[in-house]
């Protein structure tokens, strides 16, 4: 049984995030989890991507901003997206132990269908939050993405979410057991990699976010792109390839 007063692995926190309304949204769950109301629910250290991991949405704006003309642009892009996926799919598949997805949209987020996909396929809990009327089937949603939830039902509304979560944690508290494949393997092994040193990355793309807002020369931030690229050699030779 997961401990009285926390989990014993993180939680996944799954959504779009690439509008204000949806940090906001995404925010939110996490602190109710992070700080349940009933004392009797654990809390959850949570994975909130937009605070934990990359924020890909914010790094392709930097990268694609008007002034960024280098050629290093294109190529730092290439390796953020497989950065990117690599660590989702490790926090997923090995890291914590049960997803919420936040369904809310117009429609579900590609992104959180895919991970939530895979988290089911694991074994993992899956909590599914969806607080707006939207459907595409005359009331119901698509069965592949409701079925996703085990239960077929879902939370709707923010406050419910860590009791929802308890719920399905104490019928099914451990961790699962997950064999990857081979190169599923060698995506977790790079996933691990990247999260073991988040602070060096974050150091680079926190150095580009400074040159975008200073108006400095391009020729500073073409250093900081082969900084960003240096590091992925250095660490991630065999798995991710210089695009160059």
């Amino acid at each position: 049984m997961p401990s009285p007063n926390e989990y014993p692995f993180p939680i996944y926190l799954s959504g779009p995030m690439f509008s204000a309304a949806d940090l906001w949204s995404q925010q939110a769950i996490c602190a109710a989890l992070e700080t349940p109301v009933n004392p009797e629910v654990p809390r959850s250290v949570c994975y909130l991507p937009q605070r934990d991991g990359i924020e890909v949405g914010k790094v392709m704006h930097l990268l694609n901003s008007p002034r960024m003309v280098s050629s290093w642009a294109n190529q730092a892009m290439e390796l953020v997206r497989k950065v990117v996926f690599a660590l989702d799919m490790y926090q997923l598949l090995e890291r914590c132990g049960a997803v919420v997805f936040n369904m809310d949209g117009r429609v579900p987020d590609g992104g959180s269908l895919v991970e939530t996909s895979a988290a089911f396929t694991s074994g993992r809990v899956v909590v599914i939050y969806k607080s707006t009327p939207i459907t595409m089937l005359g009331g119901f949603d698509n069965p592949m993405i409701s079925g996703l939830s085990h239960t077929w039902s879902y939370v709707e509304s923010v406050g419910a979410v860590p009791e929802a979560l308890a719920a399905q944690l104490r019928a099914q508290p451990d961790m699962p057991t997950f064999t990857p494949d081979t190169r599923l393997a060698e995506v977790l092994r790079l996933g691990k990699t990247v999260w073991e040193d988040m602070d060096e990355i974050r150091a680079v793309i926190d150095q580009v976010t400074k040159w975008e807002s200073s108006g400095s020369a391009i020729a500073e931030v073409e250093e900081i792109l082969k900084m960003l690229a240096g590091w992925l050699e250095r660490h991630l030779a065999g798995t991710v390839t210089h695009p160059g």
